[in-house]
């Protein structure tokens, strides 16, 4: 387990060290989504009123309180994220979010909109590198992989060199 310190807006780079269980120190602007917000942009067609690139989102709702006739907001809190779930492809892909807050889990929609989004930007990443002529994450791996491979038999030949050589001092 890892703690990041990031600041808002997020990076791809930032969010891909991420690891399930990090400590995740968030400096920057939250903005807080409710369903009604979602529902004015994703059903009615509207344009959110900021930039959501590389956003973090809380989702949110209004605690209300009945005064007479009126409703007073009193605060507002987390809500349960997977009354939004079918939002969050459309964040992630349309508009660029990066990570959403929330209670209660997301369901598999999100899950699979989070994984979608993983794929696209590694077909993209393996695409460019293959242009460029340069060795992608797995060939970098299997490379590292057999360097260390080569390095511990170095170390054990050493090893069996340096008792060779103990033997034919000690010997008369």
């Amino acid at each position: 387990m890892a703690t990041y310190t990031l600041n808002t807006p997020l990076t791809e780079e930032a969010v891909r060290k991420l690891k399930v269980r990090d400590t995740v120190i968030l400096n920057g602007t939250i903005f807080g989504i409710r369903d009604l917000t979602l529902i004015h942009i994703f059903d009615k067609k509207n344009e959110p009123p900021v930039s959501l690139q590389g956003a973090v989102l809380l989702h949110t709702a209004p605690s209300m309180k009945k005064t007479g006739k009126r409703w007073e907001p009193i605060c507002v809190g987390t809500t349960t994220s997977g009354r939004m779930d079918r939002f969050t492809p459309g964040l992630m892909e349309k508009y660029g979010a990066r990570a959403i807050i929330g209670k209660g889990g997301q369901y598999q929609g999100s899950l699979e909109a989070m994984a979608l989004m993983r794929q696209q930007v590694s077909s993209m990443v393996g695409w460019y590198l293959q242009q460029m002529n340069l060795p992608t994450h797995g060939e970098v791996v299997s490379l590292a992989e057999r360097l260390t491979r080569l390095e511990m038999k170095m170390d054990d030949l050493n090893a069996k060199l340096d008792e060779v050589l103990d033997i034919l001092r000690n010997k008369p």
